[in-house]
């Protein structure tokens, strides 16, 4: 009995496996310092872009991260996109440098997720309590996010729009 159902085990993940059953792709997190190495990880290993929704509570703040700056600085495209209640008056003074450096940075009232992607291919996301919130992740990066008000479309253009002043 035993030796049937490690074979049925085997054939399940192998099916699984190349339909992305096994969920090889995600990893849940939930140790603050093991969620800031990570995020150090992927800024230092992007070579494209860098997209960001931000709103305390931060494992990292990407305001205090110089590794935003040294992305920009290697050809990066960087876009921040973070809660204005939030933000103290250091917080807006890094924000400007932020500015200066190139980094394309927008505020607005709140937003619907924590998330950062790298390079469209891979990311992190708070998982939060409450809210209807989601993320539809696959292959080619995050796809598709919304806030259930009907704000919904892709992260690049979510933060093109809140970024360029558009609602």
């Amino acid at each position: 009995m035993a030796d049937s159902l490690v074979t049925d085990l085997a054939a399940a993940y192998s099916e699984g496996k190349g339909g992305r059953g096994t969920l090889d792709y995600l990893r849940i997190v939930s140790d603050t310092e093991q969620t800031a190495v990570q995020y150090r990880r992927m800024l230092s290993d992007v070579r494209n872009e860098y997209l960001e929704f931000s709103r305390p509570p931060y494992a990292v703040d990407p305001l205090d991260e110089k590794l935003v700056k040294q992305a920009r600085l290697r050809g990066v495209t960087c876009r921040l996109l973070i809660e204005s209640g939030t933000l103290d008056q250091a917080h807006r003074q890094r924000l400007e440098e932020y500015a200066a450096a190139g980094v394309e940075v927008g505020q607005t009232e709140s937003l619907p997720m924590k998330l950062a992607v790298f390079d469209g291919e891979r990311g992190m996301l708070a998982l939060l309590e409450s809210g209807d919130h989601q993320a539809n992740v696959d292959g080619g990066g995050v796809r598709t996010c919304g806030d259930g008000r009907g704000d919904e479309g892709t992260v690049r253009e979510l933060l093109a729009q809140k970024i360029s002043g558009q609602s």
